[in-house]
Parts: C-alpha cells; sequence; structure tokens
C-alpha cells in the first residue's frame, strides 16, 4: 500500500513557548534569548587582576597575576582554574580568606556574553587585555565557565611587524635599546640626545656692528650661523661670543656694518 503524505499551511492562534536557553542549532529559541542576543555584550566593570593559572579561590594569596592585592573587594579574574566551573569574576577578601564571586557576575544570566578588561597586571601581561564569556548557558557549579581573550590576534609590534605598542619611559629612551615602544613628544622634549634650534628675527640697523641676541635653547654652547637674509642667502664669518645659556654676542667687521634687518642667526644645540 502507497501512502501519500499531504502539507499544508498551518495556522497558530496560541503562543509557542521554549522554556530553556538553546544549546543546539535546531533548537526552539525564546524571545529573552533572541532579546538578549540582540542587546550584545554584557559589560562588566573592570578588575584589578588576571590570574593566569590555576588559583586556590580558598586561600588566593595576596599577589595575583603578578598583582599584589591590597584592597578587600579588588576584583580579579580566574579564566584558567583546573575545574572550570570555578573561573569567573571575584571579589578578593584577603590572602588567606575564600574569594566571593563578584555582585555583577554571580548568576548564569549575568556571566552571558560577559565582557570585562584587566585593568593592570603584570606577571602575565594581562594589563589592557579584554576577556569575553562565551557559554550561553550557565549553571553555576555545574557548566563550564569560558573565558577567552576578545579581539585577540593583534600581536606586539616589532620593527618588521605591525600590532600593539607601549609607551617608552624615559630611561627606555635614554639607552636606545627597546624595538616596540613609541615615544610621546613630552618624553622627547626631556631626551639629552635630542636636537634644538631656533632662527632669530632679522637684524641689523645699518649703523652698528655689535648686536646682542637673545635665544630660548637655555643652552651655554650652541653652534652660531649668521646668515645673509635676502640674495643668496649666503653664511658669514662673525666673532662670537656665548654670554650666557640664554644670550649670544656677535661682532662684525669694522667694515661690514649689516644693512637694516640683513641677517639672521641660526643656533642650534
Amino acid at each position: 500500500m502507497q501512502i501519500i503524505e499531504y502539507w499544508s499551511d498551518v495556522e497558530f492562534k496560541g503562543k509557542i513557548q521554549a522554556s530553556v536557553a538553546p544549546e543546539n542549532p535546531n533548537d526552539l529559541v525564546n524571545f529573552g534569548t533572541v532579546n538578549a542576543l540582540l542587546e550584545g555584550f554584557d559589560y562588566k566593570d573592570a578588575v584589578f587582576a588576571s590570574a593566569p593559572s590555576n588559583i586556590n579561590l580558598n586561600a588566593p594569596g595576596s599577589i595575583i597575576g603578578g598583582v599584589t592585592m591590597t584592597l578587600a573587594n579588588s576584583r580579579f579574574i580566574a579564566a584558567n582554574q583546573s575545574d572550570n566551573t570555578e573561573n569567573g569574576l571575584y571579589n578578593w577578601n584577603g590572602a588567606s580568606v575564600p574569594a566571593t564571586r563578584t555582585a555583577d557576575a554571580s548568576t548564569g544570566s549575568e556571566l552571558r556574553n560577559a565582557i570585562v578588561t584587566v585593568a593592570s597586571g603584570s606577571g602575565n601581561n594581562d594589563d589592557g587585555v579584554t576577556y569575553r564569556q562565551i557559554t550561553q548557558s550557565v549553571t553555576i557549579g555545574t557548566s563550564a565557565i569560558i573565558w577567552q581573550v576578545h579581539g585577540s590576534g593583534v600581536p606586539d609590534a616589532s620593527e618588521t611587524t605591525a600590532g600593539k605598542v607601549q609607551r617608552a619611559t624615559l630611561a627606555e629612551l635614554e639607552s636606545g635599546t627597546d624595538t616596540a615602544k613609541y615615544v610621546t613628544p613630552s618624553i622627547l622634549a626631556s631626551w639629552s640626545g635630542r636636537r634644538r634650534s631656533v632662527t632669530t628675527n632679522p637684524f641689523g640697523d645699518g649703523t652698528n656692528t655689535i648686536f646682542v641676541i637673545t635665544h630660548t635653547l637655555t643652552d651655554i654652547n650652541p653652534s652660531v650661523e649668521v646668515i645673509r637674509n635676502s640674495g643668496n642667502r649666503d653664511t658669514v664669518g662673525v666673532f662670537t661670543e656665548r654670554l650666557s645659556n640664554t644670550s649670544i654676542r656677535l661682532t662684525f667687521a669694522s667694515t661690514a656694518v649689516p644693512p637694516v634687518n640683513g641677517f639672521v642667526a641660526k643656533l642650534l644645540a
């Protein structure tokens, strides 16, 4: 006997409810789940430190991820516990006191799509790293809580590789050996090896041959070049005296009286 199946459109007058969060590609999705996805990530307050490996949450010690914990309720992230159900955001309550989950990440719903940034860290280079919790349906104490670096894949910068960099200190600039850090104008302004120059306003009055010129280099031994202010702008020889770290005296030959605004001086230190 041949069985023929006929399908037609079906109209539902009521509602179909899905009471659990979907876990598989073909699971029914409820409105709450869709709404949560539309709202996007759940950004949490930054944590003070990040544990680079498994720690004893009942007695976390006073140093986490290279950061010395001194204030009770300082937040930290444990993302690498041997028992991944323990992973999460915690308050540090003391070196020998059990850590407790933070108030904003103590339930499964609060951990869904949670995003958190590490505000400091040295032992595992986590300063500025952002983590995302990727398990969509969490039951505290039962579910695996998985944190991944959010926006990973940016390497450290080098002379041949584009990437993230750190700001150099003045000591690092003076040593001149670090190839992976950038220099700010404020640091560069304090560098002992910087070269500074100023060009004076035009001088000369058609009468005098001696001129005292002030400058802003604050260097008692600047090199001085006197340049003609017109024509081929050649360099001329004058007798130069460095009177102080902000002034020089230029003496022209008695037969070479500078014309009005006939010269400028370029100082280099």
